[in-house]
């Protein structure tokens, strides 16, 4: 045990919501004290359902309000300041992590310069490209981006989860690269893996265990390009011969229209954790993911440890995680066509599917969450 790991207070909107943010947080206060770290998380958030654990604590918060264009998560609009600052000062962190940069990521930045703590942050989510996706209006761009450098310039340390944030921050945000820093990319290959398939997951659901399944899992939203997959599924299930499903595993306006879509083919399953889904992984066939705007994509991350070959954009951080050709494909969104034939392809193959998926096991056996955590925690040093 490295005693000499320091003491992080991480402070977030998103710990309890069903995304790769959340997930990160979960994994780095499971495993940092087995590191020999002092790792707190405080959190201000409604979603009290799933409560409370260990070293994560939930403050209550003045005012949450659903997030614009993802309802599912919300924001803290007014933070409890003085809840948060005693509780800073009865940790006495030697830095304090900020991983979301609004309200409640700022009350945190200022109780930091007023005792005097070092503060660091992750740029976790591409705002402005997140923004513009949704609305398709360039002052939304700018705007957001202009908050971004006010709010990240002000942090001795900004991390990113891949390479491409890390341009990102150098040449959007401003960020010098002396500031700039690498979280090392990893997931839970235990609890996500080859070993937990079962086709007997299947009929609960009232799918068939012959069908060849695609799986998405991720927000059901425009950001997330899921209109983009629905739309080609729909038009490859159309002329396609063998019997294939899309499973879809999220939250998301769309849900609403689940009962008419499962008669297409598509099964909207709502949001899953724990090992129902680490089965549902595993007992898929291929991982589809069309997103744009992924600073990792930590369900590519789980799909490929869960022996999943799959086709996913190429932009962003999946690319990191998918090898063209590899592992699976990664496609430019505007090139239909390829997208097809390369769902195809994998759907009518399946020697090449499965050895696509072994290998995208390997690939994540190299990249633990136990090795991700302590170079995480090492980064916390000044």
């Amino acid at each position: 045990m490295n005693t000499e790991l320091p003491n992080i207070i991480l402070v977030s909107d998103t710990v309890f919501d069903a995304n790769g943010v959340s997930r990160f947080i979960h994994d780095m206060a499971k495993f940092s004290p087995s590191l020999g770290s002092r790792f707190t998380v405080i959190t201000s958030s409604p979603l009290v359902a799933y409560g409370e654990s260990g070293n994560i604590h939930n403050v209550r918060s003045l005012l949450n309000v659903r997030m614009p264009f993802y309802k599912e998560q919300y924001l803290t609009l007014l933070p409890p300041f003085f809840t948060i600052l005693k509780m800073v000062r009865e940790t006495r962190p030697d830095v304090i992590h900020i991983s979301t940069p609004g309200p409640l990521g700022f009350c945190a930045l200022l109780i930091a310069k007023f005792l005097h703590i070092k503060v660091v942050g992750t740029y976790h989510t591409d705002f402005p490209g997140y923004m513009y996706e949704n609305t398709h209006r360039a002052f939304m761009l700018a705007g957001t981006r202009k908050y971004m450098r006010f709010f990240y310039q002000k942090l001795d340390k900004v991390f990113a989860r891949s390479h491409q944030n890390l341009q990102i921050l150098e040449t959007e945000i401003h960020i010098e690269p002396a500031r700039l820093a690498e979280i090392r990319a990893g997931t839970d290959i235990a609890a996500f893996s080859p070993h937990f398939r079962s086709q007997a997951v299947w009929a609960p659901y009232g799918i068939e265990e012959d069908a060849v399944k695609l799986l998405y899992v991720g927000r059901l939203s425009v950001e997330k390009n899921f209109t983009f997959l629905l739309d080609l599924f729909l038009r490859y299930r159309t002329n396609c011969d063998k019997e294939v499903v899309l499973i879809a595993l999220g939250e998301g306006e769309l849900l609403k229209e689940k009962e008419a879509l499962a008669e297409r083919g598509v099964f909207l399953l709502g949001r899953k954790t724990g090992e129902e889904l680490s089965r549902l992984y595993a007992s898929s066939d291929l991982f589809v993911f069309p997103s744009v705007t992924e600073t990792l994509g930590q369900a590519v991350m789980e799909a490929a440890a869960s022996g999943l070959s799959a086709v996913v954009s190429d932009q962003g951080g999946v690319t990191q995680t998918v090898e063209d050709d590899v592992n699976g494909y990664c496609i430019d969104v505007n090139d239909k066509l390829r997208w097809l034939e390369k769902i195809d392809e994998l759907v009518c193959d399946e020697t090449l599917r499965k050895t696509m998926g072994q290998a995208g096991r390997v690939k994540m056996e190299e990249r633990s969450i136990e090795s991700s955590c302590e170079q995480f925690l090492q980064q916390h040093r000044f």
